[in-house]
């Protein structure tokens, strides 16, 4: 479903304007493209050493990310910590370069995949986080992003992790209806993350407000984004406008946010529909 909505908004979308970033995040650097060079299988020794620098990053981001959540917020989320590996576009598996012994000794733990830049540009991934059941694991683009948007868009795949039980025999309603729950959280976490900025932000761009066209729309959220530093890559931001512009669509339904979810799940559905209409 996130899926569908994030290339909903590649197509609502037609270009951005990101703001490239200089430097390295935690102990590795990205490529010029802000994408982390992944996707060869290591052959030599500094190849080895940069994978395993790299699933260390993201390792150590997604552990802080949780620890810093509130507890009312981490509840929500598997507790039984993460194993990292890279997606391999040629052979279709995954790896896991320097497995410490600690990572093959835990059978609780959510599996974190990682891929990159030539796995998005063939189509194999979309550039955005998904959580994949046929896999039970969390598919990460290994590309700069805003520490922020990073966790709250992660915590989103996380929830579905959570509730991934039966999901080949949940029907389209409880489908929606999980993917309604995680953008929320996506929403809330956001929210606490700038004191309460977010939601007022949202709020202020809908207010008097009866109907909104593209130009209107792009506009507002623009506005609301530029609470948080510039995005770090494309993909950032296009994830950061999809988020948003559903958050808008969300509070334009309800400004209390009391509204059922049965509503809200029939907004989301019409716009699932809508990206299918627009491709």
């Amino acid at each position: 479903m996130k899926k569908q909505l994030f290339l909903f908004f590649l197509f609502f979308v037609i270009t951005t304007s990101c703001s490239k970033a200089a430097g390295a995040q935690g102990s590795v650097t990205p490529s010029e493209n802000g994408w982390y060079p992944i996707d060869t299988a290591p052959s030599a020794v500094g190849d080895f050493e940069r994978e395993l620098a790299v699933r260390q990053h993201y390792a150590v981001r997604v552990t802080k990310c949780l620890a810093g959540l509130p507890q009312e917020l981490r509840e929500r989320l598997p507790t039984g910590g993460f194993v990292v590996s890279v997606y391999d576009p040629i052979h279709g598996g995954t790896r896991m370069t320097g497995l410490t012994e600690a990572e093959m000794q835990r059978t609780d733990a959510v599996e974190v995949v990682l891929y990159g830049t030539t796995t998005a540009e063939q189509g194999l991934l979309p550039s955005s986080f998904q959580y994949r059941p046929e896999w039970g694991a969390i598919f990460v683009p290994a590309v700069r992003m805003d520490d922020n948007w990073f966790c709250a868009v992660f915590a989103h795949e996380l929830f579905h992790a959570q509730h991934a039980q039966g999901d080949a025999t949940k029907s389209e309603y409880e489908l929606l209806t999980e993917e309604v729950r995680a953008h929320e959280l996506e929403r809330t976490i956001l929210d606490w993350q700038t004191r309460g900025a977010y939601r007022s932000a949202l709020l202020l761009a809908i207010e008097g407000e009866t109907r909104m066209d593209f130009m209107s729309l792009f506009e507002k959220i623009q506005t609301v984004d530029s609470l948080f530093p510039p995005a770090q890559s494309e993909v950032e931001q296009n994830i950061r406008y999809a988020q948003i512009y559903l958050d808008l669509m969300f509070v334009r339904l309800e400004p209390t946010y009391c509204v059922s979810e049965q509503a809200k799940v029939d907004l989301y559905r019409t716009i699932l529909r809508s990206s299918q209409e627009g491709r």
